[in-house]
């Protein structure tokens, strides 16, 4: 071994030197660095986090001090130790990770030593701890794991040295100090672990320094652990992780932070230092991560530094009260960076952070508590960027702020008596003229002027004479120096500031050229220098010469009009259409021919309270909502357009923002105002994320019931019975960047042609599939749209029922064969007999044909049974749906289950061009051929109405149109739901009542529509009653299979124990609430075959 000797004593040692160059500084003012906070309200199973690791499929996975979490950017999958299961995690708290070889994840424990993990079937094979044994697992907790690249497993322990996996797979070749053998590897206590591009392993220990291992024979080739200026006596330096960066340099924390270059040995240091702010800004590092960029980030006690080796530069990510988008807490144990360049940090006992490292283009300025020289007040109404680049806030409340971007300080100018202070701190809005001078629009303080240079204010009321209102909420700059003033009550008024004249405009009702409303929210000067004005009225324009307005208001004859009576921002294109922020949406407004398009939340839009319009590069535009900041592209002819959302997450002041707080700079930047500060966007500097996330499959249900991973997932194939075609698959797509927005598509080949555009939703839902071979694809696109194309697939076989197997139609054969044979063997005794009994085998001749026809009537019974089966069955399942509606803001799960082979239940669903969907569950009378009639004709009637303005006229047409075709004793009970948004009509012909669950009070109403099933009674009415649901309302629609199943001694399941099923199943996922409840009556029914078909339908509004 070769001891070198260099400056690794510092790392714990006082009088350490800094690196050269090195310069430290807070995040940036403004500064888009936004942490997303993640911990038990999530899912996270406990908020110690200890290390943290994402898998070659891209799943993150997170150790705790309770529970190993694996996360797929939605959910936590949380694994815990179960005493009875030999194949559960050994220990709830968990150290450290590796990938081992053919899809392993080798997991390091605090006191249940090593646990291998199959990332197929999730199942761990145990290394526990075996200290007395030779070759077995000391009784320490496993702090660093590594698979090196020729797949040696490489365990790092406390207390119990380093270990070597031997190649039996079962025992383990220790590493250990040995008294008295100074050849003997030299540390019980193995930190970290890392190897270089050499195939050199790179150990991390407590107090023995830095060791470089070979990993072929074990020996150590190099340890660094003095001080040169002590050299007899080591350091007892402490390496807490290793990091080997891109460029082959090993990066070392513990009482500082160190680089050494292994071609050179050269070691630089970074400690930090009181006296000097620019030195290294924590008192130790913890771990170790480098970005694309090759930027090292390093965890420490005081928050998340980064470093950038080129110019030396430490920047510090730290905890700030008053910042809800700051670092959550300064604690930082462990850093990742993800293959979607999002960081994430394990913080203890507050969880994970997380940040995107792809670069925010947001500038964000909020609103400080206690700063002095920071913005003067959360809520911000007015800004506007003067051209020196100064920032003028206008603050409810708070008076009028100028900001300096670059330092974010303030200079505020407050309510006070003239001439030094303005008329009231309410500013809802400011412009600064080409002199320098903010002309700030109060709400009742009238028309404030001020100079900054003098700090002297002027103010402007009503009651001088000229000013119309003192209610003032818009002031526009025209291009000929004028301002123009939108009032609330006062209508708009011209201020000349040369000769301090207004002239005023205002609303006659006798004169429908005149301003449409005296209530102006928002002006605008075109690019032809068009006046606009929009209020509580409209949309006016302004003829310059002649003073009169054109309106554009609400025409309630023509609904896509709607919602144009209030506006709060406007913008004209260079192409003459204008556009209108409104409640009801954005508005696109054509002057030339009076054409309104309007976009709404179903449109894309995250909100539609629309505040601002501003213009972005090419044809997009940028506008504020209560839901954050949307980038809208409208396509070409202007009537659809594709929505980016931008949130609090992604850096901007929050997710609400307010009428009237916008402004476009002259440098380009965009400015928005909202209730915590004011956000900055340059449209040029918004990038998509160029990230095509890899997707997995995560459970298959059949008939509700999950499988176990093991069961489907390492073969990527599931076998169903033939009544098994009811199964759900649900997936995910592995981008963490804004999971929430993230699509999918799927198809089932060998059943559908088309992808199915699933929107956000998750899982798939089939009903009815055929017996056959099919192959699910699911793929992904990450919120930008950028798509996954090879996604994830799935082998589906569902078995034929037994009269089509080849063992069925082989019996059938055989059956035939044996009539022959009678008839040969009958033949050779005739023969063989030479005449003998002549009239014992005219007999044997005759019963021998008889059996013969015998066999071929049956075969011919038989033969036309099938074939009626086949015929009802493949009816039946033809008017069954294959999948389950796709609606926004609502989830549908079915299943249903029969008696026999071919059953009289039925559904049906039904999507309307508004988003409406139509459910409807029937019961035919009988079963075969003539149930299946019924159902057609009704599957018929409400595929060509699927939703009729009368339900009860609905139900009443069909009941005349069975008993017109004269089917006798065949009748249909039938149920439908129509549900618009959180409007629902449900009406019933002789069904059970629908259940109700209401998630706001947990319980469960019963919803009887009283009416005699169609065609059973003549002329008798049937009735329609309306419903509200609201977030997370649970519907459950059943055929009477599911109350009236009987139990023990025929007594039926009855409708309180299926609404007692009900409500303890509704807040499960619907597939997984159905199955529950299917399972209740399974259970009541015990060992009782099935009598009637059950059919089950639920529908859940989204929260």
């Amino acid at each position: 071994m070769k001891r070198v000797i260099l400056l690794l004593a510092y790392l714990l040692a006082a009088g350490a030197a800094r690196g050269a160059g090195a310069r430290a500084a807070e995040v940036e003012p403004g500064s888009p660095a936004a942490f997303r906070h993640v911990s038990l309200e999530q899912g996270l199973s406990q908020a110690a986090v200890r290390a943290l690791f994402q898998d070659s499929r891209g799943f993150l996975w997170v150790a705790t001090e309770d529970g190993l979490n694996r996360f797929d950017g939605y959910d936590f999958a949380v694994f815990r130790n179960d005493p009875l299961d030999p194949a559960s995690v050994p220990d709830n708290g968990q150290l450290s990770f590796a990938e081992g070889r053919g899809d392993f994840l080798w997991i390091g424990t605090v006191d249940r030593g090593l646990a291998k993990l199959d990332l197929a079937t999730l199942r761990f094979r145990r290394y526990l701890p075996e200290p007395r044994k030779a070759g077995g697992l000391p009784a320490r907790p496993v702090s660093a794991v590594l698979e090196d690249r020729s797949g040696r497993l490489w365990v790092g322990t406390t207390g119990g040295g380093l270990l070597r996996l031997a190649p039996d797979g079962e025992t383990f070749e220790a590493f250990r100090p040995v008294p008295g053998d100074p050849k003997s590897f030299p540390s019980a206590f193995v930190l970290a672990l890392a190897e270089d591009p050499s195939g050199a392993l790179w150990v991390g220990t407590g107090g023995q320094g830095l060791l470089k291992l070979d990993p072929t024979s074990g020996k150590v080739l190099e340890q660094y652990d003095r001080d040169p200026a002590n050299p007899g006596v080591p350091a007892r330096a402490v390496v807490t992780d290793v990091h080997v960066d891109r460029k082959g340099r090993v990066w070392l924390a513990g009482g500082a932070l160190a680089r050494l270059d292994p071609a050179t040995r050269e070691l630089t240091v970074f400690r930090n230092d009181p006296t000097d702010p620019s030195s290294f800004p924590a008192r130790q590092a913890r771990h170790l991560a480098e970005d694309a960029s090759g930027r090292i980030w390093i965890a420490t006690e005081a928050g998340i530094v980064r470093l950038d080796p080129g110019t030396g530069v430490f920047t510090s990510f730290r905890n700030r009260p008053a910042d809800g988008s700051s670092l959550p807490s300064n604690r930082v144990t462990t850093l990742l960076v993800d293959r979607s360049g999002l960081l994430w940090a394990g913080l203890d006992g507050s969880g994970l952070a997380v940040l995107d490292l792809s670069g925010s283009p947001f500038r964000t300025y909020r609103h400080q508590p206690g700063r002095e020289d920071g913005i003067t007040g959360p809520i911000v109404r007015a800004v506007h960027e003067a051209r020196d680049g100064t920032l003028w806030l206008g603050i409810s409340g708070g008076g009028l702020n100028a900001l300096d971007p670059a330092t974010g300080r303030v200079r505020a100018f407050r309510a006070a008596p003239a001439p030094r202070g303005l008329s009231t701190d309410d500013v809802w809005n400011v412009v600064v003229d080409e002199e320098g001078i903010a002309w700030a629009a109060t709400l009742g303080g009238g028309l404030n002027r001020v100079d900054p240079r003098t700090g002297d204010v002027r103010v402007f009321r009503a009651s001088e004479g000229g000013l119309s209102s003192d209610q003032l909420r818009v002031v526009l700059e025209g291009r000929d120096g004028a301002l123009w003033l939108g009032s609330a009550g006062g209508g708009l008024c011209r201020f000349d500031r040369k000769t301090e004249r207004f002239s005023c405009f205002q609303n006659d009702p006798s004169d429908p050229a005149s301003l449409s409303s005296n209530v102006v929210r928002a002006v605008h000067e075109g690019p032809t220098g068009t006046l606009w004005t929009g209020g509580d009225g409209g949309i006016d324009r302004l003829d310059r010469v002649t003073g009169r307005f054109t309106r554009f208001l609400d025409d309630p004859s023509r609904p896509e009009t709607a919602g144009i009576s209030r506006v709060y921002g406007l913008w004209e294109a260079p192409d003459g259409i204008v556009w209108a922020g409104t409640p009801r949406g954005l508005v696109r407004l054509d002057p030339r021919t009076g054409g309104v398009t309007r976009f709404r939340q179903a449109d894309g839009l995250p909100n539609e309270s629309v505040y601002s319009v501003l213009p972005g590069e090419g044809s997009s535009l940028f506008i504020s909502t209560n839901r954050g900041l949307v980038r809208v592209t409208p396509s070409a002819d202007g009537r659809s357009a594709t929505f980016k959302t931008f949130g609090a997450v992604d850096g901007l002041q929050s997710d609400e923002f307010n009428g009237g707080s916008f402004h476009r700079g002259p440098s380009g930047t965009l400015w928005f105002g909202g209730i915590l500060g004011v956000t900055g966007v340059r449209p040029g500097d918004v990038k998509d994320d160029a990230f095509a996330p890899p997707v997995a499959l995560l459970s298959f249900s059949r008939l509700g019931r999950k499988l176990a991973p093991s069961e489907w997932l390492p073969s990527r194939s599931v076998v169903l019975g033939p009544r098994e075609g009811f199964f759900s698959i649900s997936f995910t797509a592995l981008s963490f960047r804004g999971a929430a927005k993230n699509r999918y598509a799927w198809k089932l080949e060998g059943l559908e042609d088309d992808w199915v555009d699933a929107g956000t939703r998750r899982r798939a839902d089939y009903t009815s599939v055929p017996p056959g071979e099919y192959l699910f694809r699911v793929k992904a696109a990450n919120e930008d749209g950028v798509w996954n194309e090879e996604g994830a697939s799935l082998r589906i076989v569902v078995r034929p029922p037994w009269w089509k197997t080849p063992v069925a139609i082989g019996a059938w054969l055989l059956l035939l064969a044996a009539g022959g044979v009678v008839v040969s063997r009958l033949e050779r005794r005739r023969v063989l007999g030479k005449e003998r009994e002549r009239t014992q085998l005219v007999e044997a001749e005759l019963r021998a044909h008889a059996a013969e026809a015998q066999a071929r009537a049956v075969e011919a019974e038989a033969a036309r049974k099938t074939a009626e089966l086949e015929e009802a069955r493949a009816m039946q399942l033809s008017l069954l749906p294959r999948t389950t509606p796709v609606v926004p803001g609502l989830a549908v799960a079915a299943l249903a289950r029969t008696a026999t082979e071919v059953g009289g239940d039925t559904w049906d669903w039904a999507v309307g061009p508004d988003g409406g969907l139509a459910l409807v569950v029937g019961d035919a009378t009988g079963h075969g051929v003539r149930a299946g009639t019924v159902v057609s004709v009704m599957k018929g009637l409400f595929r060509g109405d699927p939703f009729p303005g009368d339900l009860g006229l609905f139900l009443d047409r069909g009941g005349r149109v069975l008993r017109d075709l004269g089917l006798h004793r065949l009748h249909m009970a039938l149920a439908v739901l129509v549900v618009r948004g959180d409007d629902a009509v449900f009406a019933s012909a002789g069904m059970p009542p629908a259940f109700v669950f209401r998630a706001s009070s947990g319980t469960v109403e019963e919803v009887l529509v009283p009416g005699a099933p169609l065609g059973a009674l003549v002329e008798t009415p049937h009735a329609s009653v309306p419903l509200r649901l609201g977030p997370g309302d649970v519907v459950l629609l059943s055929s009477d299979g599911l109350a009236e199943s009987p139990g023990p001694g025929g007594e039926p399941f009855g409708y309180a124990r299926a609404r007692e099923a009900f409500r303890e199943a509704a807040t499960l996922p619907p597939d997984e609430a159905l199955a529950l409840v299917a399972r209740r009556e399974e259970e009541w029914r015990g060992e009782r075959p099935r009598e009637d078909d059950l059919t089950l339908v639920l529908l859940c509004r989204g929260g």
